[in-house]
């Protein structure tokens, strides 16, 4: 697996912060989120960057997206590792409710520093997975 560079990291968390600010401006006015997974499924098919989705892109920096420790994420986790069965499906249950935390966290983002915690965040991933210490976390 070939690591992204820290340039195209940015990049693509740039395009992720631009996407999601710019719909949340416009579409949500009266919208009620229940949980930010819900949040991820209704702004994931919006258009990102060119013909990519906001889904799209968040496939790419999956890699170097940090995980929210909490309950229901530590149960699948473990979940995933106990069980061969349905390991598959409890990964992608995971990774969604991940993905969801971490667009909401980007949206919530207002002020530089937030911003460039998130982005540092993903690039300590990133570097730690370029080292090959960690390549796969899940």
């Amino acid at each position: 697996m070939k690591v992204m560079s820290n340039q195209e990291l940015l990049n693509n968390l740039t395009r992720l912060k631009k996407s999601i600010n710019a719909c949340t401006m416009s579409n949500m006015r009266n919208i009620i989120f229940f949980n930010p997974v819900s949040f991820y499924h209704f702004i994931k098919d919006l258009p990102c960057h060119g013909r990519l989705s906001i889904d799209d892109v968040l496939d790419k920096v999956e890699p170097f997206i940090p995980m929210k420790l909490t309950q229901d994420n530590f149960e699948l986790f473990i979940d995933s590792v106990m069980e061969s069965k349905n390991s598959e499906e409890n990964i992608a249950d995971l990774m969604t409710k991940v993905k969801g935390d971490f667009v909401c966290q980007i949206q919530s983002a207002r002020s530089p520093s937030q911003w460039s915690d998130i982005v540092s965040t993903c690039e300590s991933i990133r570097q730690m997975k370029d080292t090959k210490a960690y390549p796969s976390l899940v």
